[in-house]
């Protein structure tokens, strides 16, 4: 009787296994909560508004969505001029072996939604490219307003578009870093 009940215990378990493993999968990230494709807000065009937030920012507020290199790469400081609110200076290191960074600007609204910016008539979210992988560099995005950043190695460039284009957490690639840089 007992090696049946065992039996059958551990084939349940077996049976529920992937199911709790599932379980764990579904629940979101912070940031997956809080990604968003808004037709309406994406794809009417940008603004251009200016904001009185200009600053400098030299902690780190751009950080690996996980970090799994556990080497201080992935991590960047901004600084985002008085004068304007297209351009940024970013400080950083990219993880090892990438020889330059992409970064993808983003706007944060008031209820904490992120928003990828996409010009109006495509589905290819903003980006630029440096052309090292430490150190400062200048991006500049004329004319839009942005206060977030996305930033991944150049090779997850693409990965990342799809993934911003889409608004899907789940197929962004690991590389990713992310942070809101002033309000």
């Amino acid at each position: 009787m007992k090696s049946q009940i065992k039996a059958r215990d551990l084939f349940l378990f077996a049976l529920l296994l992937p199911l709790l493993n599932a379980c764990g999968q579904l629940m979101p990230s912070d940031l997956e909560t809080r990604l968003r494709v808004d037709e309406s807000f994406l794809r009417t065009g940008y603004s251009g508004e200016s904001e009185s937030s200009g600053s400098c920012r030299y902690n780190e507020v751009i950080q690996p969505d996980s970090d799994s290199w556990v080497d201080g790469t992935g991590y960047y400081s901004v600084c985002a001029p008085e004068s304007g609110n297209s351009e940024i200076t970013v400080y950083g290191t990219a993880p090892e072996g990438a020889k330059q960074y992409c970064v993808f600007p983003a706007k944060v609204n008031q209820n904490d939604a992120i928003f990828p910016l996409i010009p109006a008539g495509s589905s290819i979210p903003l980006m630029k490219c440096g052309s090292k992988s430490v150190g400062a560099q200048v991006f500049s995005f004329p004319g839009v307003s942005f206060n977030a950043l996305f930033v991944v190695p150049f090779a997850d460039r693409i990965a990342m578009q799809a993934c911003l284009g889409t608004g899907s957490y789940y197929t962004c690639p690991k590389t990713f870093s992310y942070g809101q840089f002033r309000n």
